[in-house]
């Protein structure tokens, strides 16, 4: 699988995870017998990277063994008040 592939497929399975992933997890996600634990830890850093420098709502967190997209910690109070009122 093409790097340019790889990546959204990633970003996805994080993105819709209720749990941190780990990169065996995520290896075993892919299902592609060419995608290996260093081809995903790449794909993990250059994310993690992305998300910092264009200063998104959310990063990539590692939790334990795993990885998780989380909302940044600043916005929290925002996002608690928004649950409130629901």
């Amino acid at each position: 699988m093409e790097r340019h592939q790889l990546t959204p497929l990633i970003e996805a399975l994080l993105f819709c995870a209720d749990q941190p992933l780990t990169i065996r997890a995520l290896v075993k996600a892919v299902a592609d017998p060419d995608v290996d634990k260093t081809d995903v830890k790449a794909v993990l850093e250059a994310l993690r990277e992305n998300y910092e420098h264009a200063g998104r709502g959310f990063e990539l967190t590692r939790l334990g063994n795993g990885y998780q997209i989380l909302t940044r910690a600043r916005y929290a109070p925002m996002i608690e008040n928004m649950l409130k009122t629901r």
